[in-house]
């Protein structure tokens, strides 16, 4: 009987014992076959420097996701800070994806960016390339992790999308569930997390993991 600190990954390879199939590695990386069509954006050319992702959803926005959850939410200026101090850490574009919730925050950061496509916008800070991405689907967002050299975000799907393609990955993640959260990680490549926490003291503390 399956208990809820069991990894999951270990249930699901005991499981495929009983079917007797064999479990590779290379079963966790689902999307490679789909990420190869060139139109998807991952593949475009803007996006052929190194860059670092983002993800910048509703879950930093603990009204938009759990209550329960330490609130995380930036102001604009922490955030714009927040990037500038990134940019001159890691020298490296950075890429800003959303969720399927559109933020006020989101329309405030919009305004400041020049669209240079359908959903894409552009600005550049200290010579490097920041884009904004919005209104994107799933298999979109997977192209440009696979292209990442570092993914950041709170916990969810594309914290194992990045681990599949070996991108480094920063999970925010609520302190109090880390042994739940471990349960769905434990199997993870380049895994790392912080904890939920003021954005003043965590974006200080993303800077200094860098």
């Amino acid at each position: 009987m399956m208990k809820k600190k069991d990894l999951k990954i270990e249930v699901i390879k005991k499981n495929l014992n009983i079917l007797k199939i064999n479990f590779e590695k290379s079963d966790l990386n689902i999307f490679e076959n789909e990420l190869n069509n060139p139109n998807l954006i991952g593949n475009k050319k803007l996006f052929k420097d190194d860059f670092a992702i983002i993800h910048f959803d509703e879950k930093w926005f603990k009204k938009e996701y759990i209550n329960e959850y330490t609130d995380i939410r930036p102001t604009k200026n922490e955030f714009d800070f927040f990037i500038k101090e990134l940019i001159n850490k890691l020298n490296k574009n950075i890429i800003i994806t959303c969720g399927s919730i559109n933020l006020s925050i989101h329309d405030e950061l919009k305004d400041e960016f020049r669209k240079i496509d359908n959903n894409i916008y552009l600005k550049e800070i200290l010579g490097k390339k920041i884009f904004f991405i919005n209104n994107q689907d799933y298999i979109n967002s997977c192209s440009l992790i696979k292209k990442s050299y570092y993914w950041i975000g709170c916990h969810g799907s594309f914290t194992h999308v990045a681990s599949s393609f070996n991108v480094k990955i920063l999970d925010i993640i609520e302190l109090d569930r880390k042994n739940f959260y471990n349960t769905y990680t434990n199997h993870l490549n380049n895994y790392n997390y912080l904890p939920r926490e003021k954005f003043l003291i965590l974006s200080k503390k993303i800077i200094n993991f860098f």
